[in-house]
């Protein structure tokens, strides 16, 4: 694995708004797998890719947070605030990660609570079919979420 510094940069989309966020940090990579750390609002963050799986890990004085992302799979948004802890469902509809000379692209998209297969804040129109169908739908609280997470980096010599 090489180890530089980089420029992180995130795109975050969801329910209207955009939201762009950029960060010097440090960068671990190899092929197709990265670590990559950095800083938002004071927090130390960390990216882990690898085995198709995103790892997000952030460490602060508000409270930690850790999600793992894996395209088409339920997995779990840990929140930690002081005693507290939380617990929110996870489903990945997309991981994608394309590794460049000087950059890495890293497209995510998920919905955090309710039923992957409810739109994020809809209510099914018959909720009573769909539950004789094996699934109750928990759309309500659901929010979807598209990230592009860029890293750039200094090329090889």
């Amino acid at each position: 694995m090489k180890s530089v510094g980089c420029a992180v940069r995130i795109v975050t989309r969801s329910e209207g708004d955009e939201r762009t966020f950029m960060s010097a940090g440090t960068l671990e990579y190899g092929v197709g797998v990265f670590t990559v750390r950095y800083t938002e609002e004071g927090d130390e963050v960390t990216l882990d890719y690898g085995e198709r799986t995103l790892q997000m890990d952030r460490r602060g004085g508000g409270g930690n947070l850790s999600a793992r992302f894996c395209r088409g799979e339920r997995t779990q948004f840990l929140l930690f605030f002081g005693s507290y802890r939380g617990v929110l469902s996870v489903f990945t509809k997309t991981l994608q990660l394309s590794m460049f000379p000087g950059k890495i692209f890293c497209t995510l998209s998920y919905v955090l609570g309710g039923d992957p297969d409810v739109p994020a804040g809809a209510l099914p129109a018959n909720r009573a079919s769909a539950e004789e169908g094996g699934k109750t739908p928990s759309a309500s609280g659901s929010v979807a979420f598209d990230l592009q997470i860029s890293i750039t980096f200094p090329e090889e010599e």
